[in-house]
């Protein structure tokens, strides 16, 4: 029968100590919450014994960081055993600059799209693609196509109104109202495009907070003037087909964003009608005009950032 560990008032504290440790678990209380920890060590005869270990001393302390910080150095020597730590570097720095060029240049591509689909901007392209017709029928178009301008560029969050077209216009145009696939297809159109245009938004705020505060950096002035360069070349390989594979280049846009395949329909309908090929060829070289201001500006950003950049280097 075991004895408690009181039952032994001459014990010595290290024998008392040990003994408390063989009792815990069975005296109904955790002794790691009032003594120091243990540390439990084999005897030859198979018994084992339990003794607090000692606090460790600042020297202790020291040697164990020590060991640690050597731990790190000698996984740091591995790594650049296959990788310097300059490449390293200079790897991410790369790959940092490239990807803020991108959200750059989307941010871009939006903006364009969203001044094209500004409304007195978008008036002048429907004159311009009617210029044949009479003022009255003109001034019906730009009334259709602003209707159907405001239906699709909504963005996600904000109410969807219907599009609402006159008797009086429908008769100067001589046209039918639009029917159920024509507004099937404006509804895929107004989820795209109002998702383009919400991100290219925040984009644009996010991209002028992180120009701000890197502005006295070379990440900013590389990633500006990497963006700017694609955004002056983009529209000129664009342009071209634009000018020249309008058609193959239109459908190929409308089977990547449109593979429901509902986007196809007969030159008589009000839609095609009142946005013909003509219309979408002035608004193409619009956007890509627009992009490539977009592009000046980004590479006189980049010559600005520079020079604030050699100013904090100088300065310092």
């Amino acid at each position: 029968m075991q004895s408690s560990p009181n039952a032994s008032p001459n014990l010595s504290p290290e024998e008392r100590t040990s003994l408390r440790y063989r009792y815990q678990g069975q005296a109904g209380f955790d002794a790691s919450k009032t003594m120091a920890s243990s540390k439990t060590t084999k005897q030859a005869d198979g018994s084992k014994t339990f003794a607090p270990e000692k606090p460790l001393t600042a020297a202790d302390k020291i040697e164990k960081a020590q060991k640690s910080t050597n731990m790190v150095d000698r996984l740091n020597k591995a790594l650049d055993s296959f990788v310097p730590e300059q490449k390293r570097r200079s790897f991410w720095g790369i790959a940092a600059t490239v990807l803020f060029a991108f959200v750059l240049v989307i941010g871009s591509l939006g903006s364009a799209l969203a001044l094209v689909a500004f409304t007195p901007t978008n008036a002048e392209l429907i004159a311009f693609a009617h210029a044949d017709f009479s003022p009255e029928e003109i001034k019906a178009r730009q009334i259709v196509a602003a209707e159907i301008l405001h239906y699709t560029i909504a963005l996600p969050f904000e109410p969807v109104a219907d599009i609402e077209i006159s008797q009086e216009d429908l008769d100067t145009l001589r046209q039918w109202s639009l029917g159920e696939y024509e507004l099937c297809h404006l509804t895929d159109v107004r989820i795209l495009l109002g998702n383009s245009l919400l991100l290219s938004f925040t984009i644009t705020i996010v991209s002028a907070i992180i120009i701000t505060l890197t502005r006295k950096t070379q990440f900013a002035r590389h990633s500006l003037l990497a963006a700017g360069i694609v955004c002056l070349a983009i529209p000129i390989v664009l342009g071209f087909f634009l000018l020249f594979f309008f058609q193959p280049t239109f459908v190929l846009f409308h089977e990547i964003f449109f593979p429901q395949g509902n986007w196809q329909f007969s030159p008589e309908t009000l839609l095609i009608s009142t946005l013909p090929e003509r219309y979408w060829q002035a608004a193409g070289l619009l956007w890509m005009g627009l992009f490539m201001i977009n592009g000046f500006i980004l590479t006189t950003l980049s010559r600005f950032c520079g020079k604030m950049h050699t100013w904090s280097v100088t300065n310092d």
